[in-house]
């Protein structure tokens, strides 16, 4: 299991930097990537819960290899998950897990923050609409969604919705720590 999801991290780095992505997947990657970066490190000041801004990035670059290792595992699982597999189609389900985790961390950090709640609300919610556009733009153009079984895109949600709530409690135990 370890080898795949080392060749799945090794495979989504070659292929990101060589450019054979569609470009709406560069522009959700990056503003993704400075969005969780740039709010971690508002969060992390009136939080009692500090991370290093390198522990921030590895968080973020196993998540996205997770998630993807995710959706190719669950395709294996799930009869005609996905009518015409293509690495792309993993890598556009494996971006919406990642969002989806992106935004619960942030918004579980958030309400853990006490002090200048309305500070970091001012950064958040923009951060949150300026996701969901680069989203509902993604699905005009890409058929990944489209091609996918609805019980795969079930099955999906309630393994990523199992995820984050481990998140949640990782979050909650380390907090506590």
């Amino acid at each position: 299991m370890l080898i795949e999801v080392l060749k799945v991290g090794v495979n989504f780095l070659i292929e990101f930097f060589s450019g054979y992505l569609p470009f709406l997947y560069y522009i959700w990657f990056v503003v993704l990537f400075l969005i969780y970066f740039s709010l971690g490190l508002i969060i992390n000041c009136f939080s009692t819960l500090k991370y290093k801004g390198w522990e921030l990035i590895a968080g973020f670059s196993i998540g996205i290899v997770v998630y993807i290792s995710l959706a190719k595992f669950l395709s294996i699982i799930v009869e005609d998950a996905i009518r015409k597999p293509s690495a792309v189609s993993y890598y556009f389900l494996g971006l919406i897990m990642l969002t989806g985790s992106v935004i619960v961390e942030t918004l579980y950090r958030w309400v853990r923050v006490k002090s200048k709640r309305s500070l970091v609300s001012f950064w958040i919610l923009p951060s949150f609409i300026i996701l969901l556009s680069i989203f509902y733009f993604s699905m005009k153009d890409i058929s990944a969604i489209a091609t996918a079984s609805t019980s795969f895109i079930v099955t999906l949600s309630i393994v990523t919705t199992v995820l984050m709530m481990g998140l949640i409690i990782l979050l909650e135990k380390e907090e506590v720590a």
